[in-house]
């Protein structure tokens, strides 16, 4: 398919294309000025300049485990661990079909329809199934996207439990002296992790004008994710409503950093990266300064993220954990 187009901004299928691989920055590539012919080949986008007399394209490769090729400012690794944690595999064979609805549906379809880069089927400690698609594979560092904001949060709960934190109902201005006459200055951290800071802000994706591709744009062209953060206004009275605000996990990142001396991606390291045995190193996208977006912007492998899912069911199956100096047992380490 071969179109011509002024503004991408005005292109639903590249806004759709944009939207789905959660890329807010896309239509910075082009300008309002220029013209391009676009060609869509196997998931990528070619872009020819028609000012140009000689042909002159330029492929994005989209993919969610290419981010490092796709964003210029990626953070420094994350090591594996020390003591990698490998998940015992028992046989297992997924169902050929699913229920929605009342309706039998083939599970293959529905994986190839939402676009299923990996998944690992975990029962009781154990691997039951793992499987790639679309390029992936059991070494491919994908993005995370806003399942990074639960990383985040984790840690933001060791900081309490370790008295970095004093309170979650703590001001943000307690730890960040510049967001005092900013929308956050008073917002707390509880309605930080509750998306409840009142903060006005638009996170719609295919909007060209929300909030989220404005900031998409702005940390493009070279815009700290603090200096966007201390833009926003507060739109609402904190606490009295629920408002996905991706922003505010980054404020909460801003605040980890300040209590903990340490850069998101170390403190991970540290605290859960380690002690979970993940086999692969993982990295962040980060802003000019070195920031990491702590907001959406963790890439690693799928087995890593399983293990972040299996402390949780850890968490929830173990009792009297907190007996047992607080810790867990995952696959037979204490964490």
């Amino acid at each position: 398919m071969d179109l011509i187009i002024d503004k991408f901004d005005d292109n639903l299928k590249l806004r759709e294309f944009a939207a789905r691989h959660h890329i807010p920055a896309v239509s910075d590539i082009s300008s309002p000025k220029l013209k391009y012919l676009v060609t869509e080949r196997n998931e990528q986008f070619l872009f020819k300049d028609l000012r140009r007399k000689k042909a002159h394209f330029f492929s994005l490769d989209l993919k969610p485990m290419n981010i490092d090729k796709i964003f210029k400012n990626t953070s420094s690794p994350i090591p594996a661990s020390d003591d990698p944690y490998i998940f015992d595999k028992k046989e297992f064979s997924l169902p050929k079909q699913y229920t929605f609805e009342g309706e039998e549906l083939s599970l293959s379809d529905g994986l190839a329809h939402f676009h299923t880069d990996g998944l690992i089927v975990l029962h009781n400690g154990n691997m039951l199934y793992e499987n790639y698609w679309n390029g992936n594979a059991i070494d491919s560092k994908h993005i995370s996207f806003s399942v990074a904001k639960s990383y985040l949060s984790a840690l933001i709960g060791i900081a309490v439990e370790e008295g970095l934190i004093d309170n979650i109902d703590d001001e943000v201005s307690k730890y960040l002296n510049d967001f005092k006459n900013t929308g956050y200055e008073k917002v707390t951290i509880k309605n930080l992790l509750q998306m409840s800071s009142g903060i006005e802000f638009n996170e719609d994706y295919l909007d060209p004008n929300s909030d989220i591709n404005k900031f998409g744009r702005a940390t493009a062209r070279g815009k700290p994710f603090r200096d966007f953060a201390k833009s926003l206004k507060s739109g609402k009275e904190q606490g009295t409503f629920n408002h996905y605000v991706s922003l505010d996990t980054q404020v909460l990142a801003f605040i980890l950093e300040s209590v903990t001396k340490l850069p998101v991606r170390e403190f991970l390291y540290k605290r859960i990266w380690n002690k979970i045995g993940a086999e692969s190193d993982a990295y962040y996208i980060t802003d000019t300064s070195g920031v990491d977006m702590a907001l959406g912007g963790l890439n690693a492998t799928l087995r890593d993220y399983a293990k972040f899912g299996q402390l949780y069911l850890c968490l929830l199956y173990t009792s009297d954990a907190a007996d047992e100096e607080d810790s867990v047992d995952l696959g037979g380490r204490r964490i």
